[in-house]
């Protein structure tokens, strides 16, 4: 079973301000030890940030806040992952593995670029 600290240790309150939703989201994006990286890491950040952004707009709307400190943030960047592609041989013996149905649309896929 995984322990779960306290919410009151994993991050501090939340102020309201600009600088507060940015180092939020900033560690969100970075993999701190409150935030570990999962393999959706590519999406969570800007996730976060339209739905904190959207909790802001509603707390304008009902007065409680004068601006919203989600507006503006820049997100962490995001990092492309390397892409791969099949060689002649792995294409082969693809074509190969899927049998002699659906060969050709393999070899043609892999071929033409058509993805």
């Amino acid at each position: 079973m995984r322990h779960r600290a306290p919410a009151t240790e994993l991050t501090p309150p939340f102020d309201g301000s600009a600088a507060a939703a940015r180092q939020f989201l900033h560690a969100f994006g970075s993999g701190s030890d409150h935030f570990p990286q999962t393999e959706n890491v590519k999406s969570e950040p800007a996730t976060v940030h339209r739905v904190l952004s959207m909790i802001m707009a509603y707390a304008m709307k009902d007065g409680r806040l004068a601006v919203n400190p989600a507006a503006g943030v820049s997100l962490p960047r995001v990092r492309e992952p390397e892409k791969r592609y099949l060689t002649e041989r792995p294409v082969a013996e693809l074509a190969d593995a899927v049998g002699e149905e659906y060969r050709l649309i393999v070899l043609f896929l892999a071929y033409t670029g058509l993805r």
